[in-house]
């Protein structure tokens, strides 16, 4: 009996150890998975990408965001740029992604984190923490991070020097750290970096001279850009310098400084935008030097050590006579750009009225069309939906690119109706075809804050697209006109609303793929449905670049200009493209717009001043809060009320600087409008 116990007891023995041992070995399998879990736990994670992801670990290589080895057990990439999350960039989470021992690439740029930069991973080769809200300084331990080869930490509140012990990080190829408050003297040592090919200091507090030993990256074949520009650096440009002529245009930049003394000729044939904004500088490709042409000081940028020491008369005269003219410039190209942008409005708006008067219409019996919901065939004709865009009483709004029309049906049913022109030449059965394409998207892309067709109509060479109704009409409808019943009479309702918006363009701009560019964000396209008590915004016109792209035209196809007047961003002047930062800067003006209640144009009142202007004036002067939000709601609104206001105006104006890269992503402005909420 015991000889049969004992032997009980040592198979119990095994299959315990065994079990135990399976155990063990399933939680390993794979141990990355359980580490981002972790990380899971320190990161906010608003538009839910990785709540609704990150589940099953045997699935990693599934993972949105992340990039396994070949074994598919071990991450090497962890990129979710864009993707709502915030949090704070803790010492545990360097820990954590210390632990993931072979990852080499780490991109959390355009979220709403905060802390410091992480050097605990000691794997990384590619950072990018950029347009977050990091603070602090660079830590010296950045040298344990052997292999790092590109850093980017733009558009955060890093203070501090950079220290020395970066220059020991040997591999390092691409550095940006602009748009911080980095600050002291820039250190000669980044010119030993044998393989660096861009360095972007730009638009911090960087100060001294421009250190020669930087001459040593001009004879770099590599070197593709070196950005020094506004900042307070002082001297003369070395002529240490004058090798990255061979760079592409622009490659050097170090203007709005405080440099002095002759530009090194070398450089003459270098753009002049790279040396404006210093009031020393002389020689090509500025003015020569000896010839008093005013200084080259970019309009806005405050008066520089230099300026101070000269004679202050001439001084004030010559900034006054550079500041009128560049004002002046300004306000041409403005009024020049919107006469372009009216007279393409009007001939468009003259085409809509000769295709759809009652004297060019001739319905057919049968017009080709389609519903994406077979249940609306029983309460719907084709030919009563072209007829209610025939009377100018029934439209809703007119945009850039469209007119949306109400249309009340012998059914008695409500519904919108919007027309949009296309180029002539293309067949029916073709734009048939785009608007079939427009179904599937329309059906894989859905959202409660985009207003999404439910048909189409093709009549003589234009699409008639067809929605549920927009009972209240649009957000500048009830800010600018006297509609009523007006919805949006307190902060309450305007606040849901605008919320409602900022989750359609997130939609559109992170969760699509690729992210789709709207091409006309006004207050006057974005619409407000449903009941009084479940009233939320949609945004219009959403599938219009699907059907530009359908259609394999371009944007031509609908308008040369995309976008409206007061919308604009300042640098589509000068690129002609419509991107998520110009989206983000038009969204910024219908935040402005549901602030203050004013229109979004040259303010009447102040001098032709756009509205962004004006609010950065307001702001500048000190004005009250009662001479800047929209008195209309004011007196009925509560502290708090008044509290969020405010801080939405703050949000907007984040979002209309004039720099881009200081523009947050629309996930990031969506967090923000969360967090003042809750």
């Amino acid at each position: 009996m015991a000889s049969r116990g004992g032997c009980t007891d040592w198979l119990l023995g095994f299959w315990i150890m065994l079990v135990l041992g399976l155990g063990q070995e399933s939680q390993c399998q794979p141990p990355d998975a359980f580490e981002l879990l972790k990380l899971r736990q320190y990161l906010g994670d608003t538009l839910h990408v990785m709540t609704d992801n990150w589940t099953d670990p045997n699935m990693l290589w599934n993972w949105k965001g992340v990039t396994t080895n070949k074994d598919k057990d071990a991450v090497v990439s962890l990129s979710l740029p864009s993707s709502g999350l915030n949090g704070v960039l803790s010492e545990e989470v360097g820990y954590i992604l210390g632990n993931l021992t072979h990852l080499v690439h780490l991109d959390l740029s355009d979220n709403s984190l905060t802390g410091s930069i992480l050097t605990n991973a000691k794997t990384l080769e590619t950072i990018n923490l950029s347009h977050n809200y990091l603070s602090g300084s660079i830590g010296p331990d950045i040298q344990l991070i052997a292999n790092l080869s590109e850093l980017y930490v733009a558009s955060n509140n890093l203070n501090g020097s950079i220290p020395e012990t970066l220059t020991q990080c040997q591999n390092l190829s691409k550095v940006d750290l602009s748009s911080n408050h980095f600050q002291g003297e820039i250190l000669g040592g980044l010119g030993a970096l044998q393989h660096l090919q861009l360095l972007n200091l730009s638009h911090n507090l960087f100060s001294g001279a421009i250190p020669p030993q930087l001459g040593s990256l001009a004879s770099l074949s590599q070197l593709q850009s070196l950005d020094l520009s506004y900042n307070n650096l002082t001297g003369t440009i070395p002529d240490a310098l004058v090798s990255i002529l061979d760079l592409d245009m622009g490659g050097l930049n170090v203007s709005n400084n405080q440099l002095a003394g002759q530009i090194p000729k070398a450089l003459s044939s270098s753009p002049q935008t790279c040396f404006n904004g210093n009031l020393g500088l002389c020689g090509l490709p500025l003015p020569p030097c000896g010839q008093d042409a005013g200084p080259t000081q970019s309009p806005g940028r405050p008066p520089t050590a230099t300026s101070i020491l000269l004679p202050m008369g001439s001084q004030h005269l010559r900034t006054w006579v550079v500041l009128t003219i560049a004002i002046g410039f300004a306000f041409l190209c403005l009024m020049l750009v919107s006469a372009i942008f009216l007279r393409r409005g009007w001939v468009q708006y003259q085409k809509a009225q000769l295709l759809y008067s009652p004297e060019s219409l001739s319905l057919k019996s049968a017009l080709p069309g389609m519903l994406f919901d077979d249940s609306l065939k029983d309460w719907m004709q084709f030919e009563d939906v072209v007829t209610a865009t025939l009377s100018s009483s029934n439209i809703i709004s007119t945009g850039r690119f469209t007119t949306l029309y109400k249309a009340m049906l012998p059914s008695g049913e409500m519904m919108a109706v919007k027309v949009l022109n296309l180029e002539k030449g293309y067949s029916t059965s073709h734009y048939k075809k785009v608007c079939m394409q427009l179904e599937s998207w329309v059906h894989e892309f859905h959202h409660k804050h985009l207003m999404m067709p439910i048909g189409f109509i093709l009549y003589d060479n234009s699409i008639l697209l067809l929605y549920d109704d927009a009972p209240y009409g649009s957000i500048g409808q009830s800010l600018h006109t006297k509609v009523q019943p007006n919805v949006l009479n307190t902060w309450t309702s305007r606040y849901r609303l605008a919320l409602g918006a900022a989750q359609g363009l997130a939609y559109l701009h992170h969760s699509c793929e690729p992210p789709i560019i709207h091409l006309d964000i006004t207050s006057h396209n974005i619409f407000l449905c449903g009941t009084p008590s479940t009233l939320h915004a949609q945004l219009g016109d959403a599938e219009l670049l699907k059907l530009v792209e359908a259609s394999n035209g371009t944007l031509d196809s609908i308008s040369a200009v995309a976008g409206s007047v007061g919308y604009i961003a300042p640098e589509y002047a000068l690129t002609m493209r419509v991107t998520v930062k110009t989206n983000v800067f038009s969204f910024g003006v219908v935040l402005l717009e549901m602030v203050t209640g004013r229109q979004p144009g040259p303010q009447a009142d102040e001098e032709g001043m756009d509205l962004v202007a004006w609010v950065n004036a307001a702001v500048a002067g000190n004005l009250s809060s009662d001479e800047v939000l929209d008195a209309q709601i004011l007196e009925d609104c509560t502290k708090r009320d008044v509290d969020e206001m405010e801080s939405v105006l703050r949000i907007a104006l984040l979002c209309t600087s004039e720099a881009p890269l200081r523009r947050p992503a629309m996930a990031t402005v969506l967090h923000m409008l969360h967090t003042l909420g809750t």
